[in-house]
This record gives C-alpha cells, structure tokens and sequence, in this order.
C-alpha cells in the first residue's frame, strides 16, 4: 500500500538525512536540531554496540587462551555494496549498520560457543534494535514536516520580531506544536551539527 511508510531502515533515514542537511544550509533552525539530536543518538547507539561487542569479544578471547580457538560468524558469501552518498550523514548510517553487523555476529558466535543464551542474545539485540529503529524513525519524521511544501522555507530570520507574514508565522506555530521550541543555544549557533554547509 503506497499510503504506508514502511519500516524505516539506514537507506531511507541517510536521505531523509540529506535533506535536513539540505535545510540547515537554508538557515533552518529546526533541521539544525534534527542533526544534532541524530548526532547525539547516533553516539549513543556507537556506546552501546561498543560495550556489547567489547564484553564479549572478550569472552571470546578468554576461551582462546585457554585452548578452544574459533572465529566469528561469517555469511558463506559476504555481499560487497558500493556506496555514494551526497552527504556526511549517509557514511554515518553505513556505518551504524556495520558496528550493528559485527555486534550481532559477536553476540550469535557466544551464543553458539554456550558462552550466552538465546535469551539473553535476544534481549541485548532488542535494545540495540530499538534505539537504532528510534533514531531512524525521528529522523524521518523531522524530514516529513520540515520538508513539507509548506514548511520548507523556514528560516531563522522568520522568527524576527519585525517579520509579519502569516506563512511565517504559521510555520513557526506549526514546527512548534509538533517539536516544541529550539533551544536556544542551536538558535544562535552556539551549538551547531557536527556536519554543516
């Protein structure tokens, strides 16, 4: 059904991405902030994977040294994907997928070495799922509303005492019922996304 957004998954979030980092050139304070609320999920996300992987890569390692040696789970046929993306932000959708990739590689060869049980693989992937599926989902539906024909020409300038046109005005009041105010240190520019034009 084309009326159905789907599952949101890296490919989609990189463009939508893309076009909020379109925005932030524009001036958009709105966008800005879509940016660095993905900045700091994406981070978050990256810590997760890196403490999940790191314990039990060492548990791995632990039985090695004790004699039982193995490697990680691998496809029979590993697939080769040529990316080109048109902004920093589809690199760093890659790249969650790839930690993403070789966490759960990491938590299935435990598993299969009876170094972790099914469960407990279930319930570290669930979580890691979950936060990644959020941030996509966030991402996603910032770009929906900001890129809406009649929210794409926001500006900061718009929120100027002296402007005085209604689909100014109207923009702001919509952006603000839906995501509430942008604080103020990424209206100045005190804070800014990690990439910007």
């Amino acid at each position: 059904n084309s009326s159905r957004f789907g599952v949101p998954g890296a490919r989609r979030a990189a463009t939508a991405l893309r076009q909020l980092f379109l925005l932030s050139a524009m001036d958009n304070p709105y966008a800005d902030w879509m940016l660095i609320q993905t900045d700091e999920k994406v981070a978050a996300i990256k810590l997760m994977i890196e403490k999940s992987s790191t314990k039990h890569l060492k548990q791995l390692e632990d039985m090695k040294s004790k004699g039982l040696s193995y490697g990680l789970l691998e496809a029979k046929t590993p697939q080769a994907v040529s990316l080109g993306y048109h902004s920093p932000y589809g690199y760093m959708m890659s790249t969650v997928v790839v930690l993403f990739d070789h966490c759960v590689r990491v938590l299935k060869s435990a598993e299969r070495r009876d170094l972790l049980t099914k469960k407990e693989v279930h319930e570290s992937l669930y979580k890691l799922k979950h936060a990644i599926r959020s941030m996509f989902e966030t991402t996603l539906k910032g770009q929906r509303v900001l890129m809406n024909e009649n929210m794409r020409g926001m500006k900061r300038s718009d929120f100027l005492p002296q402007s005085v046109d209604v689909a100014q005005k109207k923009r702001i009041d919509v952006a603000r019922d839906i995501f509430g105010a942008v604080p103020n240190d990424i209206f100045t520019g005190k804070l800014s996304p990690r990439h910007s034009l």
